[in-house]
């Protein structure tokens, strides 16, 4: 079967790729293969100890710190590595026309046709186009993307489509069962660091020859149908997962979230605020704000619970990335060894338990300094902004997990923190879109602070 995997062209680790078969009985298998690095070494390698150790890869501005060695991940384990035979573990699961998982399978596979695919031709060929909005020092950008072609073979086309057909009834089914997704924009940030290496040793060895170049990219709320396609695919693959170590009672690294406070009182604001879903359960901040406080960050369990907002209660683990996230990586591990009849090689139950505390520490940690890198070169960036090209803001006020007033701005996809001391009456703001000027920048800070706009 050709196995599709749609990733940005400069990607270097490509870790998933996906494939559609037709049944006798007019239902759809999908195939989800993911990279099969576990194929080559177990856990008590100094590959796998290295990869705990680190977590997951790290993608920063100007740097990437890979989890596992890259030089081997091109070599050996990127489903891109082999043309003709590239080792996978694939997740397939049996779709009915209501989005229902009627079977499932998990198999070591071997991909012979993968058809690398940017995000741009697939948007093109299921007819979805987006433009995109980005700032530089000098100006604002606004473009739809021209320059890939347009035309994919009709029998790529046709499989894009019903991939597209069979994502959207398994999100429906997903709806029906509480599922819901914010409409908030979001920001990505390209940086180009201008320097050169001095000949004598005696110096520094890097001087810098300008300031970066910067580009803001803000992502609109929006979600297209190449998005859909690969989300609905990964979710799936971890409910498949799930089931898997449910069915064989394999220790699992299960990710959840509940309501923090389940009384009859919050559970009705929950259901009323999913009334107004919108195309492929989206849901609004104006909305949202009302009932998302009330929701738990999402967290690692040893045991399958309730993932609310994806509306899946019986369990669901990540198992698409085990290039970039170790817990991916484990869970390869844990799958393969019930496959080869290595039952005694699986990482016992009490073992698994003592050690997600810290993995899910370090998730944190390493998010956040994510996060706060990006946030450090958007917030340079509009700190350096001629004033003629500083806006005026808008977005909806809500409260963060601190119960801080705080606006997502729809001009730059950053969050900005409401002065309170100017604006001692936000309460009244909560959960409506309001106009708001920028009052102060520290990006070293990560701070970014607005008042309510007269």
């Amino acid at each position: 079967l050709p196995a599709y995997a749609i990733d940005n062209s400069v990607t270097t680790e490509v870790d998933d790729a996906i494939s559609i078969e037709e049944t006798a009985d007019n239902s759809h298998w999908i195939h989800i293969h993911i990279s099969n690095p576990t194929s080559s070494f177990d856990l008590k390698s100094d590959i796998a100890k290295t990869a705990e150790i680190l977590g997951q890869s790290l993608y920063l501005p100007t740097a990437t710190r890979y989890m596992l060695p890259i030089k081997y991940t091109k070599k050996f384990w990127s489903l891109d590595a082999n043309s003709t035979k590239q080792r996978a573990l694939t997740f397939s699961g049996k779709l009915g026309h209501n989005g229902e998982l009627l079977d499932y399978k998990i198999r070591p596979s071997i991909i012979r046709r993968l058809l690398r695919l940017t995000p741009q031709e697939v948007d093109r060929a299921l007819g979805d186009q987006h433009p995109t909005r980005s700032w530089t020092l000098l100006k604002r950008v606004e473009k739809v993307d021209e320059s890939v072609s347009s035309k994919l073979d009709p029998i790529t086309t046709s499989n894009l489509k019903k991939i597209l057909q069979c994502a959207s009834q398994f999100n429906m089914r997903r709806q029906n069962n509480g599922a819901f997704s914010l409409l908030q924009p979001s920001f990505d940030v390209n940086v180009q660091l201008r320097y050169f290496t001095a000949q004598n040793q005696n110096l520094n060895p890097v001087l810098w020859s300008a300031f970066p170049d910067i580009e803001l990219l803000v992502n609109d709320t929006s979600i297209t149908k190449t998005n859909l396609l690969v989300s609905e695919c990964m979710i799936l693959a971890g409910v498949i997962a799930a089931r898997f170590c449910k069915d064989h009672d394999v220790p699992g690294v299960f990710r959840c979230q509940q309501l923090a406070f389940p009384s009859t009182t919050i559970r009705d604001l929950f259901r009323r605020g999913l009334e107004h879903r919108k195309l492929h359960g989206t849901i609004s901040l104006e909305t949202a704000s009302s009932f998302v406080p009330y929701l738990t960050s999402a967290y690692l369990s040893d045991e399958p619970k309730t993932h609310q907002s994806l509306g899946l209660t019986k369990g669901y683990m990540q198992v698409t990335s085990p290039l970039r996230r170790y817990g991916d990586l484990f869970m390869h591990y844990q799958i393969q060894c019930v496959l080869a009849g290595r039952d005694q090689d699986v990482v016992d139950k009490h073992f698994l338990k003592n050690m997600l505390p810290l993995w899910a520490k370090k998730e944190k940690s390493q998010k956040n300094f994510g996060k706060y890198c990006y946030r450090f070169w958007a917030l340079l960036l509009i700190s350096m902004l001629p004033k003629e090209l500083l806006p005026e803001c808008h977005g909806v006020v809500q409260l963060n997990s601190a119960l801080s007033p705080v606006i997502i701005l729809d001009e730059f996809g950053v969050s900005a923190r409401l002065d309170t001391n100017i604006d001692a009456n936000y309460k009244q703001k909560l959960g409506k879109r309001c106009a708001v000027t920028i009052q102060e920048i520290n990006p070293v800070m990560n701070q970014l602070i607005v008042r309510l706009a007269e």
